[in-house]
C-alpha cells in the first residue's frame, strides 16, 4: 500500500497500529508526504490480513494510519502480525504513534514527537517536545528542543542534547545524557546514570547503580542514592555549596575550601545523600 499527498506545510501524523511494526519516519525538505505500508512477510496470512485492515487518510493537515482494533491483535498468541511502515513528511511535522510492539526510528527534524511501543527500540534524531515510552527496549533521542518525558520498563536510555526540562524514569537499564539544560528529574531503580554536562538544576534518585555527573554548571543538584556510588565534577571557578552524607559509605570532597563567592561568581548547590553509596565531589576529569 503506497499513497502520497501534497503537503506544502508541516503536517501532523497520528498512528494507532496495535500490531508489531517496524516504523520509519523521515522529515525532510519536501512538499509531498509519502506513505508505504507493507506486510513484513507477504507469505504469512496474519501479516497480509493486518495489511488489509490498515486505513490511511489525510484530513485537514492530519495524516492518520489505523488498524482495526480486534482482540486478535491484542494478544501475543495470535501469530504476532507484522507490518513495515515508511513515511516521509515535511520538516517540522509532528508525530504521535502507538505501536503494539516493534521498533520506531525518526530521521530529520520533527516538531512534537510522541511514540509508545509495548516492546521495542525507539530512536529519535531531532524533535521538539518529546514523549517516549517502551515496555522493554533501548530508547535514544539525539536532540530534544522542548520538554522531554521518557519512561522505560527495561532497557537503556540515551539522550544526546536536552535543551529544556525533562522527566526520565528507567526501571532497569543504564541512562546516559550528553548535555542537559534542565531542570531534569531522573528516576532509576536499577541502572547507572551518567550526565556528561549539566547546565541547570537536577533531581536524581537511583536505588541501585552509579550516579555520575562529569561537569556541573550552575543551579541546584540533588542526588539520592541507595547502593552504588555518586560522583560530581565541579569546574574551577565555580563555587560549590555542599551537603553530602552517606550512612554506610565513604565521602570524599576534593574541592578546596574558600570564602563565600561574590554574587557574580558561578555557583552550584550540591546535595547528595546515600545509604550505602560512596560520594565523591571533584574537579572534572577532562
Amino acid at each position: 500500500m503506497e499513497t502520497e499527498y501534497e503537503t506544502p506545510q508541516p503536517i501532523r501524523v497520528v498512528l494507532d497500529l496495535l500490531v508489531v511494526v517496524a516504523l520509519r519516519v523521515t522529515a525532510t525538505d519536501t512538499t509531498t508526504t509519502t506513505v508505504s505500508v507493507k506486510a513484513a512477510d507477504p507469505t504469512k496470512k496474519d501479516d497480509v490480513r493486518a495489511l488489509g485492515e490498515v486505513s490511511v487518510d489525510f484530513i485537514d493537515g492530519v495524516l492518520g494510519l489505523r488498524i482495526a482494533r480486534t482482540l486478535r491483535y491484542y494478544t501475543w498468541f495470535s501469530g504476532s502480525p507484522r507490518l513495515i511502515v515508511d513515511i516521509t513528511v515535511p520538516t517540522g511535522s509532528s508525530l504521535e504513534g502507538k505501536l503494539g510492539a516493534g521498533n520506531a526510528t525518526t530521521e530529520g527534524v520533527l516538531g512534537e514527537c510522541s511514540l509508545r511501543t509495548g516492546a521495542g527500540e525507539l530512536r529519535v534524531e531531532h524533535a521538539g517536545a518529546t514523549t517516549l515510552h517502551s515496555g522493554a527496549g533501548a530508547i535514544q533521542a539525539g536532540r530534544v528542543g522542548g520538554p522531554l518525558r521518557v519512561t522505560n520498563g527495561a532497557g537503556s536510555i540515551r539522550v544526546g542534547t536536552l535543551e529544556g526540562e525533562g522527566y526520565v524514569k528507567n526501571t532497569t537499564g543504564s541512562t546516559v545524557f550528553g548535555e542537559v539544560e534542565g531542570p531534569l528529574t531522573m528516576r532509576s531503580v536499577t541502572g547507572d546514570v551518567l550526565i556528561e554536562q549539566l547546565n541547570g538544576s537536577a533531581e536524581i534518585k537511583c536505588a541501585h547503580g552509579e550516579v555520575r555527573i562529569d561537569r556541573v554548571g550552575t543551579g541546584e543538584v540533588r542526588i539520592d542514592g541507595g547502593y552504588g556510588s555518586i560522583e560530581v565534577g565541579v569546574p574551577e571557578g565555580t563555587a560549590a555549596w555542599l551537603d553530602i552524607a552517606s550512612k554506610h559509605g565513604a565521602v570524599h570532597n576534593g574541592l578546596e575550601t574558600t570564602s563565600a563567592p561574590v554574587e557574580t561568581d558561578r555557583t552550584v548547590a550540591v546535595t547528595a545523600h546515600a545509604d550505602y553509596a560512596s560520594i565523591t565531589i571533584r574537579r572534572p576529569l577532562t
